[in-house]
């Protein structure tokens, strides 16, 4: 009796385990389970927030996100102080967190994490897959860039493992206006077009005043023949 029921205490300690090891977040990332369409993947707008919080929660009060990668089972930004000191920052696939210094020291400023749209990456796929063929399983890397020039806007850069050509895709910071990388953006699409306005106005009006001007020279003309 007393083998029996230390037979079915082992085999339950290890059915337990078993389950612990087929649910354990870093397990199912190291077996491939976890894909970017997971419900654990950082891709999706639920985890995303949940580790964009937890860098937050170990972070300086003053750090800013400068750059963040987002791969299905990881998380990894470099982080901007106040004073143009820099972080590194990672979250695993169990949202273990760690936030630790690095060498360098830049000017300029980050993103706060609040601005981060948690939601950005989900619509900026879905629409990459739909408008331009690229689809998720074959996602490398997505990427925030924070750009530090006037004028620029930061922006999501993703890069697909195929097809082999056109396989890199950029939309803006809330996954809108997704296009191939190269590609205008809308306000440079809408610019552009109001340039070809403004040009065709003024070429019309040259035309009318040219016009006009050759009427009145040729009145003029008449009148001295008179």
């Amino acid at each position: 009796m007393f083998v029996a029921v230390a037979l079915v205490s082992v085999t339950g300690l290890f059915w337990q385990a078993r389950q612990e090891r087929l649910n354990d977040p870093l397990d199912q990332a190291a077996r491939g389970e976890i894909t970017a369409g997971s419900p654990q993947s950082f891709l999706r707008s639920a985890r995303l927030r949940a580790g964009l919080d937890g860098i937050a929660a170990k972070a300086p009060r003053d750090a800013a996100i400068l750059n963040l990668t987002i791969a299905p089972t990881e998380l990894t930004a470099t982080l901007l102080r106040a004073d143009g000191s820099e972080l590194y920052a990672s979250v695993d696939a169990a949202l273990t967190t760690q936030v630790r210094p690095a060498p360098n020291a830049l000017d300029g400023h980050g993103l706060p994490f609040a601005s981060i749209p948690a939601d950005a990456p989900e619509r900026f796929l879905r629409v990459a897959g739909r408008k331009l063929a690229l689809h998720s399983q074959y996602l490398e890397r997505l990427s925030l860039n924070v750009i530090q020039s006037p004028g620029q806007q930061p922006y999501w850069l993703a890069t697909y493992t195929h097809p082999p050509l056109k396989n890199e895709a950029m939309a803006a910071l809330d996954g809108t206006d997704v296009r191939y990388v190269g590609e205008p953006s809308a306000a440079q699409r809408a610019e552009a077009r109001a340039v070809e306005r403004r040009s065709a106005a003024a070429e019309k009006a040259s035309i009318a005043a040219a016009t006009q001007a050759g009427i009145d020279a040729q009145r003029r003309l008449q009148e001295l023949t008179r």
